[in-house]
């Protein structure tokens, strides 16, 4: 099936025994993989020099994307291949940055051997009671000086600050 990709075209495909794959006729390769299960997903099929044909999964239809928002991602996407840069690699290397919890948790492991246990403990302290609740989360190469201007502002004006206790006659006083 070849026609224009739009919202009724989308929704008047049927699901079928396997995947089955419905073109964009304007946009070439831009498509529609449904699944057997009814799934509906855009799909971006392309080449780069000397590969193997690779295809990107743009989203699932309905909810945040639609035939045209799909369609404006491809053009997008064709941008990049017509650079020689491939999608698929660089959605695969920003889902394999580490997150700024795992580099602090490394650091922790690797990282103080050479410094005193006090020291350590200080690092360790800050880092679990400052930066994970507040940073943690983000991937490391999506942290910039706004965020790191946001953070400290955060930590003075008390956000992180907390009283618990930490064993039996032990207390954490975080200001």
């Amino acid at each position: 099936m070849s026609d224009k990709l739009t919202k009724s075209v989308v929704e008047a495909v049927k699901k079928q025994e396997g995947d089955s794959f419905h073109w964009d006729e304007q946009l070439k390769g831009f498509g529609l993989k449904v699944t057997p299960t009814g799934r509906k997903v855009y799909i971006y099929q392309y080449r780069l020099p000397g590969r193997p044909t690779r295809r990107y999964t743009i989203g699932v239809h309905g909810g945040a994307w639609t035939p045209e928002g799909a369609r404006q991602e491809v053009k997008r996407l064709m941008g990049q291949v017509a650079r020689g840069l491939d999608p698929a690699e660089e959605r695969k290397r920003e889902r394999s940055d580490p997150t700024l919890a795992e580099v602090c948790d490394r650091y922790l492991r690797d990282g103080v051997a050479t410094k005193k246990a006090s020291t350590a403990a200080a690092d360790r302290a800050r880092i679990e009671r400052h930066i994970k609740p507040l940073l943690g989360r983000k991937k490391l190469s999506l942290i910039y000086r706004a965020d790191i201007s946001r953070f400290l502002s955060d930590v003075a004006a008390g956000k992180t600050a907390l009283d618990e206790r930490t064993r039996k006659r032990g207390r954490a006083i975080v200001t």
